[in-house]
């Protein structure tokens, strides 16, 4: 959540694996990638060609997209040095995150072509969860493939177990909790990043489709918190009006891994407000309800808030309406 905290999405893990191991050269097929998401992690889906291509864009982990001469097909590469440096030589053309390594791809150099190109190449093969491409024909993932996986999902597994990012949030969350009963939390000022380039939303898991924020994000500074919560989903803004640190709504450890860094004077990404027509309240937090909640239990009276660009004057008009 903080600009200090590197959250790595599955691709790029599954990406730096397949090299270290010499599974792959060039990279891997964009159907692959998008289908060995839950068999990954779980908790993940299979996103549409465009919610993928958008993460690519958005993302700090600059990738490279070419023509695979030996299969013929489009695979995605984590970008590396030698890539870069032709990148940055101004060779090869971007797209966001998205290095554009050979010259197949010549006329979709804007993301809306690459997403409508890859569509009509691949919308069907996923639709039908054929994943994997093997002499000349798209199939279900292989045995072998879905061993490679399960490998790197072990892998990811225990380096999670083992870290010491892991054990120390069972610490801060000890730690918060025991501040927390002992009414010693009342002093802690939420710090927020008020210039949106000060931090890069991947740092933020679980935040906005990227096909959503493809098309900008903008920080709307000090926000009226109760005039936000009266335009706020009702079920949601009661819940934070109840003003309980530790919520039965919420997670414990997200509530005290958020107090924490204001308490290190560590300065967190904004909430994500969006517009969500209803027949009430409009305005839905689609990511930061713990850093909102926590905020609110803290005694602030206002707030910055972060907003898609082409909702932001809808959203202004709510919160600053007579």
């Amino acid at each position: 959540m903080n600009s200090t905290q590197r959250v790595e999405p599955y691709w790029i893990r599954v990406l730096n694996f397949y090299f270290k191991k010499g599974y792959i050269s060039n990279g891997l097929t964009l159907p692959f990638l998008i289908g060995c998401a839950p068999k990954m992690y779980p908790p993940e889906y299979i996103v549409s060609i465009e919610e993928f291509l958008c993460r690519l864009m958005l993302s700090r982990y600059e990738v490279t997209l070419m023509t695979c001469p030996q299969l013929g097909e489009i695979v995605i590469g984590a970008m590396d040095s030698d890539s870069r440096l032709l990148a940055d030589q101004g060779l090869y053309k971007r797209i966001g995150s998205i290095c554009l390594t050979d010259s197949t791809l010549e006329n979709n150099l804007s993301i809306d072509g690459l997403i409508c190109y890859c569509q009509a190449r691949y919308s069907e093969v996923i639709e039908r969860e054929l994943f994997s491409y093997s002499h000349g024909r798209w199939t279900e993932y292989s045995e072998e493939e879905i061993k490679r996986l399960a490998e790197l999902a072990e892998v990811t597994i225990r380096d999670r177990k083992t870290s010491q990012e892991y054990d120390k949030t069972e610490i801060i969350v000890d730690e918060i909790r025991q501040l927390h009963r002992q009414g010693e939390l009342r002093g802690v000022t939420p710090l927020w990043h008020t210039d949106i380039r000060g931090f890069h939303l991947d740092d933020q898991p679980g935040n906005l489709d990227a096909s959503l924020r493809r098309f900008g994000m903008e920080i709307i500074l000090n926000v009226n918190f109760e005039k936000l919560l009266d335009n706020m989903f009702p079920e949601w803004a009661g819940d934070v009006r109840e003003q309980e640190l530790f919520h039965e709504c919420l997670a414990d450890e997200k509530t005290a891994v958020v107090i924490h860094h204001w308490m290190n004077h560590e300065k967190l990404i904004p909430p994500t407000i969006t517009f969500e027509p209803r027949s009430e309240r409009n305005l839905y937090p689609s990511d930061g309800k713990h850093r909102i909640n926590a905020a609110y239990y803290l005694g602030v009276s206002v707030l910055p808030i972060l907003v898609l660009t082409v909702q932001k004057d809808k959203i202004l008009s709510l919160l600053y309406q007579s």
